[in-house]
């Protein structure tokens, strides 16, 4: 039997919108996190992924390390805002880690990183797993990402659906390449 994918979710600008221009003594500031605006089309989407029998979803963000509250907070955030995702399925590193370190066992090609940030996408990638950008409405505005994207604003639904092609595309995409090695 084939392993699930597994989908891997960014917060901040993701799951949430993120107040760019905050300085460090804001972001260190405690109820800085779960003050977070829910980016609800994307937050509906990652719950009807998380409701689904062929795929496991992860919340996957960073927090400053010099944050006492930043964790707390976030879980905090995720249960208020209701993301169907369990305790045990939330992973949390310190900012400037690469999120592709942090996984357990490591990443599976058929892995998927759901995030904002174009730095951590392609870290993902090039691990040789599979990458979805959300844009969010301040982000990409330098075009570094070429690969697979949604819009926040876009549908729950059409979420999704775009999700579950980039999936089936990158298999795709995996078994040519393993068949012209």
């Amino acid at each position: 039997m084939p392993e699930k994918t597994r989908i891997f979710v960014d917060m901040d600008g993701t799951l949430c919108g993120w107040r760019s221009g905050a300085d460090m003594n804001e972001l260190l500031r405690p109820g800085f996190f779960t003050e977070m605006e829910c980016q609800t089309n994307v937050a509906e989407a990652v719950n009807l992924l998380a409701g689904a029998d062929d795929v496991d979803v992860y919340i996957l963000s960073a927090v400053p390390a010099e944050s006492k509250t930043a964790t707390d907070e976030k879980n905090a955030w995720l249960d208020e805002n209701l993301i169907m995702v369990p305790v045990e399925r939330r992973i949390f590193c310190h900012w400037g880690t690469p999120k592709s370190a942090v996984i357990e066992g490591g990443i599976r090609s058929t892995d998927i990183l759901l995030d904002d940030y174009s730095r951590n996408l392609h870290e993902w990638a090039n691990s040789e797993a599979h990458a979805v950008k959300v844009y969010n409405g301040i982000n990409g505005s330098h075009g570094s990402w070429h690969g697979d994207a949604v819009v926040s604003t876009m549908s729950p639904m059409d979420i999704v659906r775009y999700i579950r092609q980039s999936i089936v595309r990158y298999a795709a995409s995996q078994t040519i390449g393993a068949n012209h090695m």
